[in-house]
């Protein structure tokens, strides 16, 4: 179990501090079942811990990290801290490997960051929606081999014209950067930004004032789920008809659909 290892992996002094604090905050049994299933490095599951201390409860944050002020605090509490091929493959694995729940915005130097933090009921409640579409690809340790990286950007650079595609029909514009950021803050997943795409068209139609930040308004969307809060895209789409007598002569067709056989 994951427990188990991180256990083994610190001291038990460094385990009690880390440990109480974070289940106060947010750290729950369901996180060592996640880190488990995601096959994260105790080192990365420590780091995961300490991040998390900072995150806002229940609620998606951007906060800036510095690897070495966590690498600090864990020196005080380990005896000895992690050297930075280790950090940063840590942070690396929670970008890619924890299914949107750690993501980096941006990175100013190998230590200094800033992330996307969601809560662990928000991704799964994501994964949940979107298990039985097509499978992404594998990740583990084999995610920074020469062959992961060329298919994974192979696959990407094809997702991404496809987004670019999606936007330009709905007279949409972002940045090569941009539209990276879109991808990563929808997991990955065309249907998500499809369905973000959908609530935003609807909201800039009803709404008494339009969407003065569309792009804007649709990363935000991205970010934090609202798209997966609203029903308003899981309403019927019913056409309008532009006269009566087109509507009357579309229900008389609709009468005459057939009992289906016993």
């Amino acid at each position: 179990m994951i427990k188990k290892a991180v256990e083994a992996h610190i001291p038990n002094r460094f385990y009690t501090f880390v440990h109480k604090p974070i289940l106060t905050m947010t750290w729950t049994k369901k996180y060592d079942e996640f880190c488990l299933k995601q096959k994260l490095r105790p080192s990365t599951s420590v780091i995961l811990r300490a991040i998390l201390r900072r995150a806002k409860k229940n609620e998606t944050c951007e906060i800036e990290i510095d690897l070495r002020v966590i690498n600090q605090w864990i020196e005080k509490f380990r005896g000895r801290g992690y050297d930075r091929k280790t950090l940063k493959f840590a942070l690396a694995q929670l970008d890619e490997q924890t299914q949107g729940l750690i993501l980096i915005e941006k990175s100013y130097t190998w230590a200094i960051h800033k992330i996307i933090v969601r809560p662990l009921a928000f991704v799964l409640s994501q994964n949940d929606q979107n298990s039985g579409k097509s499978p992404k690809l594998p990740t583990g340790e084999p995610m920074f081999s020469a062959e992961h990286k060329k298919t994974a950007y192979k696959q990407q650079q094809q997702n991404i014209s496809r987004l670019k595609s999606l936007f330009s029909e709905v007279g949409l514009r972002f940045t090569p950067d941009a539209l990276v950021r879109v991808w990563r803050l929808a997991l990955k997943d065309f249907d998500n930004v499809v369905d973000a795409v959908e609530l935003l068209l609807h909201r800039h139609s009803t709404q008494i004032e339009p969407i003065p930040n569309p792009q804007g308004w649709l990363i935000e969307c991205l970010k934090h789920g609202w798209h997966y809060e609203s029903e308003l895209v899981k309403q019927a789409s019913l056409h309008v008809y532009d006269s009566i007598s087109a509507l009357v002569e579309d229900c008389n067709r609709l009468r005459k659909i057939p009992i289906p056989a016993a």
